[in-house]
């Protein structure tokens, strides 16, 4: 921890006209100085003022033992204050969005002092971060950098009384500093922000740093163990930069479907008259996998008006609705539908009809053994335009990761044993989910998953798919391509049934 110059008091100055001992810079306002190992000095400048409950100073002079005088056309009070923002003197304003072209009084700096005899100590009430960061990387620029504070206000309207500042107004737990300033390898630029003071002992903060190298912006991320950002002084933060340290997004997030993660508001789907509140609200009971079984959630049967539907609101953002295939929206074709279900390849072989089982996997439930998942059926029609879709449906382009997948109970079990209409694997099957993404109306590319290989390779556990290549989409499309393939009249049609679950789908912002 780095502590702020210590100023002291120094002559006695005519009526009305304070001093402040401490550094100055003729080029900048009230900021910080060269530093000095741990410690970086305040400095004061020409155009810094005080004020006096709400009378302002004249512009401060600055003096040749590096004091400055301030001019008040009144008597002032006891207490003075630096950086009046607002109505009142005593308030703090520390905006979320600084930048280092700013003297740290505009950045929200904020200092009181008694008066004693005309003179006075400054004391700063704010706190101070010092970004030291470096890197090898030739021709780096870094734009800005952001730290998080774990949903506590470091920025907002704070009063000062009583020697500690009161509740914060229009508080902001993440502050952004834009530097725009070449990286070196022994970079001696001091890059402060103001923060309001905070016990962050506890949390988890979390240092952005935005990049420009090479005309692509990329960002470094630092995570920080707990800090207790105290009053007045200074929190250095060091990093180096390095290219294995650098990605091309700053968050992931995760649409994992547990009702701990669930930040969409309540809705309701009509045509069953179901509420619902959490991912779980959109699972089948277990007893109605099957067409026919009573679930009015996935199948309309006399309507063929299913419109089931979920978005991860708040969160990535993802959407999928039920396709509009066979004369209505229906399950059939194209659905992506919740499920906690899962069974063996034991039951399935005692089962009258494996369908019973169609939304379940033979894990011990979902990715990392969570308890939700998301169960895919595609249409087996080889030509069909009924694909299972993915969506952001405010518009805007997003790079998604990757998801975990595996295959479901069902398509696992006619892979290795067949069934009616499909044979067990040989040598030369192989069972294929392909994604496609859309960039509005343009494809952006297709990605390739082996669900099955021949007999003796077949995805049964989770396993990570890369769909970052893709790159910026508006949707994914998915679809499943096989070998084995049976011609019905005028159409052919896959013979293994089209399913496969996925869990855990990362999306870059």
């Amino acid at each position: 921890m780095a502590g702020c110059s210590k100023e002291d008091s120094t002559t006695d100055v005519a009526p009305a006209t304070f001093t402040l001992t401490g550094y100055t810079s003729n080029d900048t306002r009230t900021a910080f100085g060269t530093p000095d190992e741990n410690t970086i000095p305040f400095v004061w400048s020409e155009g810094d003022k005080i004020w006096s409950d709400s009378e302002q100073s004249n512009a401060a002079v600055i003096n040749g033992d590096g004091s400055a005088s301030f001019t008040f056309a009144s008597e002032p009070e006891s207490t003075i204050y630096y950086n009046m923002k607002g109505t009142s003197a005593a308030q703090a304003n520390v905006p979320a969005e600084q930048s280092i072209a700013n003297n740290l009084g505009q950045n929200g700096d904020f200092g009181y002092a008694a008066v004693e005899d005309g003179t006075f100590t400054l004391l700063h009430a704010t706190a101070y971060l010092w970004f030291n960061t470096t890197t090898s990387i030739a021709n780096a620029t870094l734009n800005t950098i952001t730290i998080n504070a774990d949903g506590v206000n470091i920025a907002g309207k704070a009063t000062w009384s009583d020697s500690s500042f009161g509740a914060v107004s229009e508080g902001k737990s993440e502050v952004t500093l834009t530097v725009n300033q070449p990286l070196s390898s022994t970079n001696g630029n001091v890059w402060a922000m103001v923060v309001l003071p905070a016990d962050l002992s506890d949390k988890n903060i979390k240092v952005t740093y935005e990049l420009s190298i090479g005309g692509n912006t990329k960002y470094h991320i630092q995570t920080l163990a707990g800090k207790n950002i105290e009053a007045g002084k200074t929190q250095k933060i060091s990093t180096t930069i390095t290219n294995e340290n650098i990605q091309a997004y700053r968050e992931l997030r995760v649409l994992t479907f547990e009702d701990s993660d669930a930040k969409f508001p309540q809705y309701t789907l009509d045509y069953c008259s179901k509420e619902i509140n959490k991912w779980s609200d959109l699972i089948v009971a277990e007893d109605e996998q099957a067409y026919g079984a009573g679930s009015t959630l996935i199948y309309d049967e006399v309507n063929h008006l299913a419109e089931y539907q979920w978005q991860d609101k708040n969160n990535t953002g993802l959407y999928h609705k039920f396709p509009y295939n066979w004369g209505g929206y229906s399950f059939s074709g194209g659905s992506a539908v919740i499920s906690s279900h899962t069974t063996t390849m034991e039951q399935l072989n005692e089962a009258s009809d494996i369908y019973y089982y169609q939304l379940s996997i033979c894990t011990s439930g979902g990715h990392n053994s969570s308890s939700n998942f998301c169960v895919v059926y595609n249409d087996s029609a080889v030509n069909t335009t009924a694909k299972s879709e993915l969506s952001f449906p405010d518009g805007v382009a997003r790079v998604i990761d990757h998801m975990y997948v595996t295959m479901t109970a069902v398509t696992q079990y006619c892979v290795t044993y067949g069934n009616d209409f499909s044979g067990a694997y040989d040598e030369d099957d192989y069972l294929n989910i392909v994604a496609t993404g859309y960039n509005g109306e343009t494809e952006t590319g297709k990605v390739t998953f082996e669900l099955a290989q021949g007999a003796d390779k077949k995805v049964t556990d989770w396993t990570k798919w890369d769909l970052s290549s893709l790159g910026k989409v508006t949707k994914v499309t998915f679809h499943m391509e096989e070998a084995q393939i049976d011609d019905y009249g005028y159409a052919q049609y896959y013979k293994t049934p089209m399913f496969f679950a996925f869990d855990d789908v990362a999306v870059q912002f």
